[in-house]
């Protein structure tokens, strides 16, 4: 596996939710979760790219597969079997994604300290959004990662952390370091009451 991954266009596809995602993962491993392989696979990976898996448990193997196969991408060449827990116990090198609490959240990005990319969807941005963030859909993440300034602490948010922390995998993946995902996302960030706007508040 390691050694399969130094060849040009080999990535890790890791599968696992995004809570086991960020405390530790393959380096340039990009997170597409099992539960929404299906809609991912077309947002993220590159149809070029052989896939290397990491799973959650061995059992998903073939249904990742499937679901991949069905979007159109047959080039899976293998999955890690021992899983994380054997990448970790022989010494292998591991990544971490920071997570960070919206109520820090909320006082940092008010101060101008830190960058926010919300990475939902043009229609879902249409409807409200956190005034001052930066709209890049994560579909479009790849492309614009260098619109975003490799020495700007910046978090990713959608609406529950999972589209996030993909997003935070493909910035970390094109180099950006100084990333966080807000896992409780803008759903939280309404729960708790802090400001939101909307399209017709600016009409």
């Amino acid at each position: 596996f390691d050694k399969l991954l130094e060849e040009p266009g080999h990535v890790a596809v890791d599968t696992r939710s995004p809570d086991f995602f960020v405390c530790g993962h393959i380096p340039g491993a990009i997170s597409a979760p099992l539960s929404d392989m299906g809609q991912f696979a077309g947002w993220i990976l590159d149809p070029d790219w052989n896939f290397l898996l990491v799973l959650e448990r061995i059992e998903d193997l073939l249904l990742t597969r499937s679901i991949l196969l069905r979007v159109g991408f047959d080039n899976v060449i293998g999955y890690l079997g021992s899983g994380m827990e054997g990448w970790y116990e022989i010494g292998k090198p591991r990544s971490t994604i920071r997570t960070i609490d919206l109520e820090v959240l909320k006082d940092v990005f008010e101060a101008g300290a830190l960058e926010m990319v919300d990475v939902r969807q043009p229609h879902e941005q249409e409807i409200e959004y956190i005034g001052g963030s930066k709209f890049i859909p994560l579909t479009d993440v790849s492309k614009q990662s260098t619109d975003i300034d490799t020495e700007q602490a910046v978090v990713t948010m959608c609406p529950g952390g999972i589209r996030s922390t993909s997003a935070a995998s493909l910035l970390k993946r094109a180099g950006h370091e100084n990333i966080s995902v807000a896992l409780d996302g803008i759903k939280g960030w309404k729960k708790r009451g802090y400001p939101i706007k909307t399209r017709e508040q600016e009409k």
